[in-house]
Formats: structure tokens, C-alpha cells, sequence
């Protein structure tokens, strides 16, 4: 439902937050947020977003200020639009956490003359990007190098198995979205949509966010919605998470002995010779950046914490 109790209970700490990151990067809320049960929320912009337009050439919006979700009217050429977002999840959220619940916040830019259409959240199961384009339209722009589009995960040399993009047909959760300039609709809490998030956290080599799906049938159902690059600081895309906490384990401690001691330099060698784009499950905790590959940023955490 439009404001939710979620959404609405913490859009005054959202505003401060998008208003202190200007590039829109991942970040945590300040202070120690908590919900009515005791859990910790923690508010995080997009890493990345961007539009994939089902038009004849590639066009994208890496760097717009929104993303566009449904279809365009005859003078827009009917052109189906299916907005991308990310977040960094295991950048925010302690590892080992329990997710308790989730939010995915937008607001609408403009809409199309239709009505109420349904928008549907679907994970993604491919890596995409974000390059420089800047589409205004609902067609968006020449896609630049490293975006995504209708047919590329990475323009011009990665492709989606699947043309429109690589997602769970499943939605995760589904919003109704209206018409009215400015109103903030959240995505709250399902099963899955918790379970989505979880597996970001546990599974973050894996995480490339979620795609939203309009009504594709009909025209002028098209949605507007700001981007993390919108010039209205509390209008980006806000995911609010709420978990708890497993613990505080020492960073590099990989074999949980309560000590970074020789025992884990010994361990930390062979994850270094791994492949990148992925991780070992025993080299994770190495992994202190998140960036799927431990390296010698990743080994000077380990010396910091040796013998504590």
C-alpha cells in the first residue's frame, strides 16, 4: 500500500541520509536505528540503476535522474521499459545478520494517462551496469560504454541470455502506482522479498538487485520514478532494511577460534589465488571489502586484527 507504516515511520531519516550523499552511494543510517521489536534498520541507496528500453537500437539511462518502468504511448512508440536497481547489502548489514524485514521505496516522477498499474519486483540472476547515458525520454539515450540495456548486460560486449533482461519470473512483492507527482510507494515486506534480501547478505556475489516490471500490454502505462541521481535528494530509491544482529566476529577470524592469529594467515594464501567473480564459501570472511575477491586490500584488515 502507498505509506506504509514502514515507509512512513522512517522518511524523515531517508531525507537526511539522501540528502548527505549526493552521488547516491550505498551508505548506513546514522546512529543506532531500531524498530517497534528491537531490530536495527539500516537505509541504503542504490549502488547502481538504470532503464532497459525495447526499442530497435540500444538506448539506456545509466546516468539519468530517473528510471522508467511499463510502456509509452503511440507517440513514444510504445516503447517497454523496465527499470534496474541495486543495492550493496553485505556493505551495510552485518554478516550473519537475520533479515526481519524489507522495504523498497520510490517516487514517482510522472506517469502515463492510464491509471493505477500494477509494478512487480523480480530478482535478477545476472550482473548488469550503469554508463554515462542521460535519457530525459521514454526511450532513453545511446547506450555509452558499460550499460545496460534490452540487450546488453554491459554495452557493447556482454549480453543477457535473455533479451529484456535475466530475472525470476516470480514476482517478489507488487505495488499498485497511481499518477500523482511525488508520492512515494514502497514495496514492503513479503516472505520472499525477505528472502531476496537475505540471500544478498549471505550470498552477496550474487546479488545484482532486482528489475521492475509495469503493465507491457497496454500503452501509455508508463512510470516515472526518480533515479539515485535525482536532483531531489528525498526522491531517490531507498531500500530499508531491518535484521539482527548474530554477533560481532572479529574480521579475518575465518576459523571463529576467538583470535586472528597464524592459524588464519595460513588460510588467507590460497584464497588469494582464487578466480575472480567468486568466492570459495571458506575464503568469504576474508573478503572484507565485499568485492567477490580477497587481495591485499582484504589482507591489511587481517593484519590489523592480528592477535586480538
Amino acid at each position: 500500500m502507498k505509506r506504509s507504516i514502514f515507509n512512513v515511520a522512517w522518511r524523515m531519516c531517508v531525507g537526511i541520509v539522501a540528502a548527505s550523499t549526493a552521488t547516491g552511494a550505498p551508505h548506513k543510517a546514522a546512529g543506532s536505528a531500531a524498530d517497534q521489536n528491537g531490530s536495527e534498520i539500516v537505509i541504503i541507496t542504490p549502488r547502481q540503476d538504470n532503464t532497459l528500453f525495447n526499442t530497435t537500437v540500444d538506448r539506456s539511462s545509466g546516468a539519468g535522474d530517473a528510471v522508467f518502468s511499463g510502456r509509452t504511448g503511440v507517440g513514444g512508440g510504445g516503447t517497454v521499459q523496465r527499470a534496474v536497481l541495486s543495492f550493496d547489502v553485505a556493505g551495510n548489514v552485518p554478516p550473519g545478520s537475520t533479515i526481519t524485514a524489507a522495504s523498497l521505496t520510490l517516487t514517482l516522477v510522472s506517469a502515463g494517462p492510464s491509471g493505477d498499474q500494477t509494478h512487480s519486483l523480480h530478482r535478477l540472476t545476472a550482473d548488469w551496469g550503469e554508463g554515462t547515458s542521460v535519457g530525459f525520454g521514454g526511450s532513453g539515450a545511446p547506450a555509452t560504454p558499460g550499460d545496460a540495456t534490452w540487450s546488453h548486460t554491459f554495452f557493447p560486449d556482454s549480453f543477457w541470455i535473455n533479451p529484456g533482461g535475466d530475472f525470476d519470473p516470480a514476482a517478489s512483492a507488487a505495488q499498485v502506482v497511481g499518477i500523482t507527482p511525488g508520492m512515494t510507494y514502497a514495496w514492503d515486506s513479503t516472505p520472499q522479498l525477505v528472502a531476496d534480501v537475505q540471500d544478498m547478505l549471505d550470498d552477496y556475489c550474487g546479488n545484482f538487485g532486482w528489475l521492475v516490471q509495469g503493465n507491457e500490454i497496454d500503452f501509455n502505462t508508463a512510470k516515472k520514478f526518480a533515479s539515485k541521481e535525482n536532483l531531489t535528494p528525498e526522491w531517490r530509491p531507498v531500500l530499508m532494511v531491518s535484521f539482527e544482529r548474530a554477533g560481532s566476529p572479529k574480521p579475518a577470524d575465518c576459523n571463529n577460534d576467538g583470535v586472528v592469529d597464524l592459524l588464519d594467515y595460513a588460510d588467507f594464501a590460497p584464497c588469494t589465488l582464487g578466480p575472480l567473480g567468486g568466492l570459495d564459501p571458506e575464503c568469504k570472511c576474508f573478503d572484507v571489502d565485499f568485492d567477490c575477491n580477497v587481495t591485499l586490500k582484504d589482507f591489511a584488515s587481517l593484519q590489523k586484527n592480528f592477535g586480538e
